[in-house]
């Protein structure tokens, strides 16, 4: 009876041990720090260039490879207030480069659009900026500390 009990104390002193030590691991949900690519636009050009294309492609088999888990992805257009139509060709931007972003696999996450036009004003101060689509992967993890990753 005395070995039992033995027994029953040290699995017991083993399982206290090894919760504590996962709770002071990770005291909750967390995510990943999110990952970014920023596609810039020839001015009234609606898609991106080739060399864009290429690099959006890469950029979505490498996040794919690299996380598992994706939370959002989120698509961000711009244009400057002096192109063509600029709502207009903001929201196409965002449109396109989305289409791009799920024919090259980025189809693990919601996907969230938004699109801005830079204020009047001085257009050439927006730089690149004002025409362009960032697109930011916010990967999630395997378990609720990422301990996976």
């Amino acid at each position: 009876m005395k070995i039992q009990y033995y027994y029953l104390i040290v699995v017991a002193t083993t399982l206290s041990a090894f919760t504590s030590q996962g709770f002071a691991k990770c005291q909750g949900s967390q995510n990943m720090p999110s990952e970014q690519i920023f596609i810039p636009f020839e001015k009234n050009e609606k898609a991106p260039s080739p060399a864009e294309v290429r690099r959006l492609k890469d950029w979505a088999s490498a996040m794919n490879k690299k996380y598992h888990v994706q939370q959002w992805l989120s698509i961000g257009a711009h244009a400057q207030p002096d192109e063509d139509m600029p709502d207009t060709l903001a929201l196409s931007r965002a449109v396109s480069t989305a289409k791009l972003a799920l024919d090259d696999g980025l189809v693990k996450a919601p996907i969230e659009i938004k699109s801005h036009v830079g204020s009047m004003g001085n257009p050439a101060s927006y730089g690149d900026n004002g025409r362009s689509v960032t697109l930011q992967l916010n990967p999630g993890c395997p378990d609720n500390c990422c301990d996976g990753q």
